[in-house]
């Protein structure tokens, strides 16, 4: 199992409201990138298309108030994956979240997709910044 960890994000909003972000998919998509295709979620699910990617189905797996919420890759999806997103309070309107994918990657695909899941954990904390700030 590899992990790809993004830098810690401070982001100027309450913890809870991150929370609550993004413990409903319907908010996920804002944080997906724009090549995005074939979105469809309910509160604790959502199935996209990425390029080169024909279906990702993510499920919400687990929620810890304020502090954590986890998504694991669903039945259909290629790579067995999880992302944890961890919110951690630093003051009444501070917090910082860091996102962490753990992927189940064979060594081949570990050589092609380390750099694309990396970009990608550092691109969701910053998208995460940028609509919680807007919250």
């Amino acid at each position: 199992m590899q992990n790809f960890k993004s830098k810690p994000t401070q982001i100027l909003q309450k913890q809870e409201k991150i929370f609550y972000f993004l413990s409903d998919f319907s908010n996920f998509r804002h944080l997906l990138p724009d090549e995005v295709t074939n979105w469809e979620n309910d509160t604790d699910w959502c199935v996209f298309s990425l390029r080169g990617i024909p279906k990702i189905r993510l499920e919400m797996h687990e929620k810890v108030p304020a502090s954590k919420v986890t998504y694991i890759s669903g039945e259909g999806t290629p790579i067995k994956f999880s992302i944890h997103n961890s919110i951690e309070e630093l003051g009444p309107d501070l917090c910082q979240v860091q996102v962490v994918i753990q992927a189940d990657l064979n060594p081949v695909l570990q050589m092609l997709a380390s750099k694309p899941l990396q970009n990608l954990v550092e691109m969701l904390a910053e998208k995460l910044k940028e609509e919680g700030e807007k919250l």
